[in-house]
């Protein structure tokens, strides 16, 4: 199995874990999903998730850097699906892992 802290993202790439189950707090209580949050103003194929890596980011036409605005053990929200086509969690193992453009986040949370 691959170690996902080994996983390096490339160009405006963002690798990240998609929580699997509804946390609880110290005091035992359940914390609520985004679902929860904000009801039925969502798709409920979003999910919240924690970012694993995050690449260098996008290079403009004249080769200068876009910068990302993530970094490693941020909290996002993302869409159930990604433009990139690709579910790491098929080829990494049951890590439920996903890669997205940087742009395709939808907030942080």
């Amino acid at each position: 199995m691959v170690d996902k802290e080994k996983l390096t993202a490339l160009n405006d790439i963002v690798i990240v874990q998609a929580d699997t189950e509804a946390k609880k707090s110290a005091g035992g209580l359940y914390l609520p999903t985004v679902a929860d949050i904000v009801g039925d103003q969502i798709d409920p194929n979003y999910r919240v998730g924690t970012v694993v890596a995050v690449g260098p980011g996008r290079v403009r036409e004249d080769g200068s850097l876009i910068p990302m605005p993530f970094k490693k053990g941020q909290r996002v929200v993302m869409p159930g699906s990604s433009s990139i086509g690709v579910q790491l969690d098929i080829l990494l193992g049951s890590l439920g892992l996903f890669a997205y453009r940087y742009n395709e986040i939808v907030a942080e949370h």
